[in-house]
């Protein structure tokens, strides 16, 4: 039997009983910073139902999206405003295999005229597309909805999407 000093007891029972709380509570930090898909749950119906696309800008972004991509092709439009770089392009399509939440997909310096052309292919669950000028809802379309639409008044134009565990692709291109 080997014995052990005190001293190395205490601070071996410290240093176990400090191992058993941080194993404990990881499942709850997961928890805490990890967002989940949010289910459809009005089936064939295609519309989102957890949250309002129009009340975006004063919810924040906020997507969880599983095997997605998102391709981007063309010049910027950035002149003196602030907007998001990562998706200031000619064309922008985002692909994805299960997303839920709000994610911008195309924001746009326009100081002429712009026209959009908007595609978008879902295979299943819930999916808006929604369309701000200087931050306020302009218009939303649906599932399925192919459009183009052209704006000719000055601001910053920004395409946003919404799902509700929402498989398919969406497609948008703009020009001057």
């Amino acid at each position: 039997m080997e014995i052990v000093p005190e001293k190395n007891r205490k601070r071996q029972s410290k240093f176990l009983i400090l191992i058993i709380i941080l194993m404990m509570s990881i499942p709850f930090i997961i928890d805490k910073f990890s967002k989940e898909q949010i289910e459809d749950k009005n089936e064939a119906d295609t519309a989102i139902v957890t949250f309002n696309i129009e009340d975006f800008y004063t919810s924040g972004d906020g997507c969880v999206g599983y095997k997605s991509s998102l391709i981007t092709s063309g010049s910027s439009s950035k002149k003196d405003a602030d907007i998001d770089t990562t998706v200031d392009f000619d064309t922008v399509y985002y692909t994805f295999e299960k997303f839920s939440g709000m994610k911008v997909i195309q924001e746009t310096e326009v100081t002429d005229s712009v026209s959009f052309s908007i595609i978008s292919q879902i295979e299943s669950g819930n999916f808006e597309i929604a369309v701000f000028k200087d931050s306020t809802f302009l218009k939303v379309f649906n599932t399925g909805e192919n459009t183009k639409i052209t704006f000719s008044d000055a601001g910053i134009y920004t395409i946003v999407i919404g799902g509700e565990s929402t498989k398919g692709t969406v497609g948008v291109q703009r020009k001057f």
